[in-house]
């Protein structure tokens, strides 16, 4: 079980007619790539089967520097470059 870390639960939904197999190759990308980053633990995309135009997106990063430099990585540029998404909410939590 984690204990410490810094986590962000996100609500994204695609973009008006942004094809939606697109978003989903793309948000697959991100969430690999993700991964792969020292200071991430989880990543995780899930898809709404109410509305699959809407997205949860479960992260855990090491420390809030972790998660700022997320944003600085090529592949969190690229994905962000594409405006396929747009952030519906954020929380940013603490296991109590």
């Amino acid at each position: 079980m984690y204990h410490n870390g810094y986590f962000v639960t996100a609500e994204i939904r695609a973009n008006g007619n942004v094809d939606l197999d697109i978003v989903v190759k793309e948000l697959k990308t991100l969430q690999q790539k993700t991964r792969l980053e020292s200071g991430c633990e989880i990543f995780s995309i899930q898809q709404s089967r109410e509305n699959p135009r809407s997205f949860i997106m479960w992260e855990k990063f090491i420390d809030h520097d972790s998660l700022k430099k997320h944003f600085e990585y090529e592949h969190t540029k690229y994905y962000l470059s594409l405006n396929l998404t747009d952030i519906v909410r954020v929380f940013t939590t603490d296991i109590i």
